[in-house]
Order: C-alpha cells, then sequence, then structure tokens
C-alpha cells in the first residue's frame, strides 16, 4: 500500500518544487482554453440557429469577445509571475505566484459562471416566442436550463 500524507494535501517527494510550479503554470494556461472551446460551440450555435434575432446575435458576439478576452488575460497574467527561471523557488516566489494565480483564477472563474448563466438564458425569450403549445415551450426552456445544473455544481 502506497504511503499517502493527507494531512497538508497530497505530496510526492520524489516530485521536486520547480516542476510542481511549471505544471501549475500548464495548468493555468490550458483550463482558460478549454474553458472558452466549451463556450464558444454553444454561442456559435445560437448565431446559427437564431441569427435572425439581431439582440440575440449582438449579445452572442459580446460575449465571445469577453470570454475570449478574460481567458486570454489570464492566460498572459500568470506565467511571468509563476514560471521558474531555476530550480531553487523561494518562499516569496511561491507565495507571489499564489496570490497572483489566486486573484486571476477568481476573477477567470466568477466571470466564467456569469457567462454560464448568459448562455443558458439567451435563448429563453426566443423560446417562448415561438409558435408552439405552451407545454412543449416549457419542455424546451427545461431543456435549455438544465445547464444550470452544471453551473450549479461548480
Amino acid at each position: 500500500m502506497p504511503d499517502t500524507n493527507i494531512e497538508a494535501g497530497f505530496h510526492d517527494p520524489s516530485i521536486p518544487p520547480h516542476r510542481v510550479a511549471q505544471l501549475a503554470v500548464a495548468i493555468s494556461v490550458l483550463t482558460p482554453l478549454a474553458l472558452w472551446t466549451c463556450k464558444a460551440p454553444i454561442l456559435f450555435l445560437y448565431l446559427r440557429l437564431f441569427g435572425v434575432k439581431k439582440w440575440l446575435r449582438v449579445i452572442s458576439y459580446i460575449t465571445l469577445a469577453l470570454t475570449a478576452a478574460v481567458y486570454i488575460a489570464g492566460i498572459v497574467a500568470i506565467p511571468p509571475a509563476c514560471t521558474p527561471h531555476s530550480n531553487d523557488l523561494s518562499p516569496s516566489f511561491i507565495a507571489g505566484c499564489q496570490t497572483r494565480t489566486r486573484i486571476i483564477n477568481v476573477f477567470t472563474g466568477s466571470f466564467s459562471v456569469l457567462a454560464d448563466v448568459v448562455i443558458l438564458v439567451l435563448p429563453l425569450p426566443v423560446i417562448f416566442g415561438l409558435n408552439l403549445l405552451v407545454r412543449s415551450k416549457v419542455g424546451l426552456a427545461f431543456l435549455f436550463l438544465s445547464g444550470l445544473l452544471c453551473v450549479y455544481a461548480r
């Protein structure tokens, strides 16, 4: 049975601290890319399905642009402060990296949740304007709003 240390989180003494810092930088770059590649196809689908509605088209483009800008800012801001330039990491380097990463990740995460809510609510006015039975409109609304469970689970 492997020896695990759960007092302060997972620690593997065979992984040097500079390698952990490199992995943290890689994660901070890949996570926003993954988030944007999940949101963008939904917005592009809305543009294709509901593009005749000018207000929906404008909001979709604004959401695409703002999410891209926020995620690019996060990608650009973290690596300069957190990329280790040597194998010896001082406590002040680690503290600075953690502080900057925490601030950026809280901002990016909050914006991501807001964008998720916008994406989920965006088609509702169009759905309720369709020439369908009320039962069908409510069913479609529940279908689109089921994504709120994912936002809530975050």
